[in-house]
């Protein structure tokens, strides 16, 4: 008893001052032979420490553990079991996890396809990979996987093989560009090339001999169902109830790639996106591949016209061409400089091939669409609305375009347009803006071009004065568009009549625009707004200053258009007019 107290008495340290009750004592049995301890160790259940006879853990910290009965030498505990929510998050990531890998294999099961040797399965396997990538989840599931670039190195691979699998090739691209997100992709060289090789397929669509053979025929009809009603491209086209009589081709879905490319976005991130494509087209000289596109198109016009027919597909390749010329030269210094300057070879013009500038083609296009215009064909005249809207930024600030469409005779071409369309017997929703948009071009022309401004008072087209014809369109100046409130009944006949008014309205206020200007510095022609218009020069400053708010209210004019309107007002009002 005297040694084990001694012992204790040897264990004890200025760490555990006292022995307290449920502290287990640290034991060592006797020596063995030899002159070396044998230890007697056991495991700490609570905090997987070893005790020793030394006064110290086994890893060192020196810490003792405290002893319970109910824990010493005792099993482990049964894991935790987890919660609700923990349960559902671990099912939803199996569940992604599970999908993504089966998208995966599926991809890749179809681009080993795609490089087969038969024909017929790389064309079985890219309609098959297209509907594939045209899926909810193919965007966010490519770039999760990285198959995105093996997919777009699939299409530009088989961009130029052969018609049928340029349309593969063409319809895969297209269903890649209506992700934002794809567009930084889109912008690089190979895709650049691809797109200017698909140019270049005819705008009719594939010809006689690969449709005599079944695998093409099958490949086109499955292509083709993508895009009608219930398929999985369904409303992606601008085809405007068109889609049954439409042809798919490759141009066609080619100039899409580029529409949805160049489209003007909402948000700011996505903006730079899309100026850093435009900046990537232009380079690479994508505007001279277009135009030359563009001025194809017209001649197959032309010619179906001669031959009595009216080939839709081809329409409606122009109208997203001359789209694509229109969002690209959108507030784009670049696009603007490079058109002006732009010479092509084009026989639209004369009938025989020769070298013009851009802006006199663009005319000649312009002159052809105003005469063929069909106003039960939405497509005919969406693209003369494309075509001015063109000329609109070509002409918007810039002294050298309205010196160019001067020089070509624009200014007649032009005024002719607009008194076409203002004699619609129909007028429609397209038919006004396109009226509105040949409005703001002739305002363009003659806002700091004095002379223009008298070449336009001069001009006299379909037996009528141009501004006699200004002054009948503004009228008398009815009351603005109805503004109803929230809890007022609202019927559809009152919406219909609202989008009426509303168009003339913005039809009076243009044309109201374009006689102030034209009155300035021109007695002969102030003195004829007066007479022939109702209520005389008094009633224009009430339309400016109706157009001034709208403007300033949905802010869609620069401020120095706004101080230009302004400047007008007064100067109508008699404060600086002599």
């Amino acid at each position: 008893r005297k040694e084990a107290r001694e012992r204790l008495a040897r264990t004890s340290s200025w760490r555990t001052p006292s022995f307290r009750i449920g502290m287990a004592p640290k034991r060592t049995v006797p020596r063995a032979e030899g002159g070396k301890s044998t230890l007697l160790r056991y495991a700490s259940p609570r905090r997987g420490k070893v005790a020793t006879t030394e006064g110290e853990t086994a890893d060192g910290s020196g810490e003792e553990e405290a002893w319970s009965p109910s824990t010493h030498l005792m099993p482990p505990p049964p894991p935790r079991r987890p919660s609700a929510k923990e349960a559902s998050t671990s099912l939803f990531e199996v569940q992604e996890t599970g999908e993504r890998n089966q998208f995966e294999d599926d991809v890749f099961y179809l681009l080993s396809g795609a490089h087969a040797a038969k024909p017929a399965v790389r064309r079985s396997s890219l309609v098959q990979l297209t509907a594939l990538c045209a899926t909810k989840k193919a965007g966010r599931m490519m770039r999760a996987t990285g198959t995105l670039e093996k997919v777009m190195d699939c299409a530009f691979e088989n961009g130029w093989n052969d018609e049928v699998m340029a349309l593969q090739a063409a319809a895969l691209l297209f269903v890649l560009a209506q992700d934002p997100a794809n567009v930084p992709k889109l912008s690089s060289n190979e895709a650049m090339t691809c797109l200017f090789e698909l140019f270049m397929q005819p705008a009719a669509g594939p010809q006689a001999k690969l449709l005599s053979d079944r695998n093409s025929r099958t490949v086109l009809e499955q292509t083709q169902k993508m895009f009608r009603v219930g398929g999985t491209l369904e409303n992606t086209l601008h085809q405007h109830g068109l889609v049954e009589e439409v042809r798919i081709s490759a141009p066609l879905l080619a100039v899409h790639v580029l529409e949805s490319c160049t489209h003007a976005p909402e948000s700011e991130s996505a903006l730079i996106v899309v100026e850093q494509f435009k900046a990537s087209f232009c380079q690479r000289d994508g505007l001279e591949a277009l135009v030359v596109l563009v001025d194809q198109l017209v001649q197959n016009l032309v010619a179906a016209k001669e031959g009595g027919e009216h080939p839709l597909q081809v329409l409606e390749c122009l109208m997203v061409s001359l789209q694509v010329l229109e969002n690209i030269t959108f507030s784009n210094e670049q696009g603007i400089r490079m058109l002006l300057s732009l010479e092509f070879d084009s026989s639209t013009s004369m009938g025989s091939l020769r070298r013009v500038p851009c802006v006199q083609a663009c005319l000649v296009w312009l002159r052809y669409l105003s005469t063929s215009i069909k106003e039960e064909c939405k497509l005919s005249v969406l693209a003369l609305k494309s075509i001015l809207a063109l000329l609109v930024n070509l002409t918007n600030g810039s002294e050298e375009g309205c010196r160019q469409v001067a020089r070509f005779d624009g200014l007649e071409t032009i005024g002719s347009t607009l008194m076409r369309l203002l004699e619609s017997s129909a007028p429609s929703e397209e038919v006004s803006d396109t009226t509105n948009m040949a409005l703001c071009l002739l305002i363009n022309l003659v806002e700091k071009d004095e002379e223009n401004r008298k070449t336009i008072a001069r001009l006299t087209l379909h037996g009528e004065p141009l501004v006699r014809r200004l002054c009948r369109l503004v009228g008398p100046t009815g009351p603005p568009p109805t503004e109803y409130e929230s809890e007022d009944e609202v019927t559809e006949e009152m919406l219909q009549k609202n989008e009426k008014d509303g168009m003339r309205a913005m039809a009076q206020t243009y044309a109201a625009l374009l006689l102030s200007f034209l009155v300035l510095g021109s007695a002969e022609v102030r003195q004829d707004v007066d007479i022939h218009l109702e209520g005389g020069l008094s009633s224009l400053p009430s339309l400016l200053h109706r157009l001034h708010q709208f403007h300033s209210s949905t802010h869609s004019m620069t401020a120095e258009n706004m101080t230009t309107i302004t400047d007008l007002i007064r100067t109508l009002q008699g404060q600086e007019l002599s």
